[in-house]
This record gives C-alpha cells, sequence and structure tokens, in this order.
C-alpha cells in the first residue's frame, strides 16, 4: 500500500506499480525477521523483538542492504536506487505501526535501548486491517488504470491516519479518567497509563503504578449503560462486557508482590534474582501472578499487566523456584493452564 501510495512523478525510479507492490511488501515485512530470536528461547526473543530491526537509527542501513539485495534479484537491471525511497518508506511505515502499540519499540537503537510506546492501538485491529484490506483490493482492481490506483490508495492511506489520529484522541481521553481517579484518591505519586484493548477502539485499560502497587479498571469510553455477559458466554462475550462505562468504572488494587505479607519477602526476593533478569528487562507492569510448587519446593511466577485480560490467560507467565529452605532460584515458565484476568 505504502509503496503505491508514494509514487510522484519525478521520482526516477523505473519500478512498476506491481513491482512496488511486491518488492515494497517485502521490505516492509523485513523488520519482523527478529522472530528468529524465538530459536533461542521465548526470553530471548521478547527482548530482541522490536529492537535493532525496527530502529529509525538502523533504517538507512536496512534500506540500503535490502536495496542491494533487491538490484542483485533484478540483475542489476534495476538499480539500487530504484528501490532505497521505496525500502525506506515501507520500513519506516512498520516501525510507526508497531511505535502504536503498546508493546514497547526501541527506535533509538542501538544509541539508546529506551522501549518507547504510544499506547494507541492495540496490537491487532480489525478496522486497521480493514481499511488496508480494502485499499489493497481498490488500487488492486485499478491496477490498470494506474492514477486511478494511486489515488486509491492514497486514499486509504489518509482514512489510516485519520482513524489513528482519532484513536490518540481517545487515549488522551482514557488517560484523563486515569488521572481523575489518581486525584480524587491522593494518589500523588503514581504514574497513570491508559493501554488499548481488544474489540473496539473505546475499550481501554487505564492503569495506575505505584512503587509495589497497582490500581486498574477497564472502561468502555462509549458506552452509558452496564454490560452483563449471559451464563455460559463465551470467551469474547465476556471479554466484551468487562468495559463498562467511565462512571461504573470499579477501581481494583494489585499488589505487585501479592496480597500476602508472610510470603511478600519471599515473592520479592523471588523477583528480583538473577534467573528473571530477562523477563525484568521485559515486563513494563510486572506483578505477581500466582504462587506454587511441589512438596518442599516454592515457586512465584509473574505476568506483565499489560496482557491479562478478561476470559483469556495471560501469556508470557514466567517464575522462579526454589527449595523452601535452601538453594538457588531457577528459572520456570509456569506450566499451569493458565487463569483469566
Amino acid at each position: 500500500m505504502a509503496g503505491r501510495a508514494t509514487v510522484w512523478a519525478r521520482s526516477g525510479s523505473r519500478l512498476t506499480l506491481n513491482q512496488r507492490m511486491v518488492y515494497g511488501a517485502l521490505a516492509g515485512e523485513f523488520p519482523d525477521v527478529d522472530f528468529l530470536a524465538s530459536l533461542a528461547g521465548t526470553l530471548t526473543y521478547l527482548n530482541v523483538h522490536r529492537g535493532i530491526t525496527h530502529s529509525f537509527v538502523m533504517m538507512p542501513v536496512w534500506a540500503l542492504l535490502l536495496s542491494l539485495l533487491f538490484a542483485a534479484i533484478s540483475r542489476f537491471k534495476l538499480k539500487v536506487r530504484d528501490f532505497y525511497v521505496l525500502c525506506g518508506v515501507c520500513l519506516s511505515v512498520h516501525i510507526l505501526g508497531d511505535l502504536i502499540t503498546p508493546y514497547g519499540t526501541k527506535i533509538f537503537y542501538p544509541l539508546s535501548d529506551h522501549s518507547a510506546a504510544l499506547h494507541t492501538t492495540f496490537v491487532i485491529d480489525p478496522i486497521i486491517t480493514g481499511i488496508l484490506l480494502l485499499g489493497l483490493i481498490g488500487s488492486w482492481y485499478l491496477g490498470t488504470r494506474a492514477r486511478a490506483a494511486i489515488t486509491a490508495a492514497r486514499f486509504s492511506v489518509l482514512v489510516l491516519v485519520g482513524y489513528i489520529g482519532a484513536q490518540g484522541v481517545l487515549h488522551h481521553q482514557a488517560l484523563g479518567l486515569a488521572h481523575e481517579y489518581r486525584m480524587a484518591q491522593g494518589l500523588a505519586d503514581v504514574r497513570a497509563y491508559a493501554l488499548p484493548q481488544p474489540l473496539s477502539p473505546f475499550h481501554w485499560k487505564l492503569l495506575l503504578v505505584g512503587e509495589d502497587s497497582y490500581w486498574r479498571t477497564r472502561v468502555n469510553l462509549a458506552g452509558s449503560a452496564v454490560r452483563e455477559a449471559a451464563p455460559g458466554a463465551g470467551a469474547l462475550a465476556r471479554m466484551w462486557a468487562s468495559y463498562q462505562p467511565a462512571a461504573l468504572a470499579q477501581w481494583v488494587s494489585v499488589p505487585r508482590f501479592g496480597h500476602s505479607d508472610r510470603l511478600e519477602p519471599t515473592v520479592r526476593a523471588a523477583w528480583f534474582s538473577p534467573p528473571l533478569h530477562d523477563f525484568r528487562r521485559f515486563a513494563r507492569f510486572p506483578a505477581l501472578y500466582r504462587v506454587g510448587g511441589t512438596d518442599g519446593e516454592f515457586c512465584a511466577y509473574f505476568v506483565d499487566l499489560r496482557f491479562v485480560m478478561v476470559a483469556r490467560s495471560p501469556p508470557f507467565r514466567f517464575g522462579v523456584c526454589r527449595d523452601r529452605h535452601q538453594g538457588e532460584w531457577v528459572l520456570r515458565q509456569d506450566p499451569s493452564p493458565g487463569r483469566t484476568g
């Protein structure tokens, strides 16, 4: 889509519209080549994903390398300069598309390891998918009329930008609700976040983050009536019903190290143990998920509240275990089926 939308008369590129779509799609998918890090383990992947291949600092380098590769594929009938701008645009679109989600993208790597996130859009947004799909279909259908196909692609991009802008407005509104609750409760030393949620751009998780505690709720910015899930309702219905009108939001306190004062020192020690170093790097809002273990063993498993939602077991549940009386902590991935949040 970006490949067709960015055609201009004096670009100097000799690529056809179809070539721009094919090579642009390949360039746009390149940043996710970091999935290969999953071969080294889940925690390695979580910390490598959206790193060096998603960096604006490295983008010119990747654009050049991809342009060289594509020129070689054409047996240099097409030049590096024919591909470079196209690759740069499509790489940038991919990075921006990840930046607007809550996952975090290291856009300044390797100059900085900071993981940036604008928190406007859920990782999977069917409306965005629909806008892009309709734009692609329209551009393909009009492919024999180049100017019309380019116009269709550009219109689709404009609609997409407008939709993401509207999500930004909703994010600001949701964040305002979190700040209102923070001030009403006198929680001056906590940070407020609004995280986009699935099924609707009006669904938000509001999160207040203190040193050892969280306060969270789920709201539907467009709702005025209470939602209820029927007995035996499916996962999507229960998830849909969990987002209530802002005026009826029920805030819940979530201690980072659990509700048990007796276990809190041990859980805290588990969280700061060396084997959980990689998970600590990844988890932005970590909290105790459960304690467990066999006879004579103590285990503490943690989750990231970014990924906890109703009717769905949270992914990325990691913890450590050790003998109840002595021994070193050992990294474990939660073996239980999981419970919904």
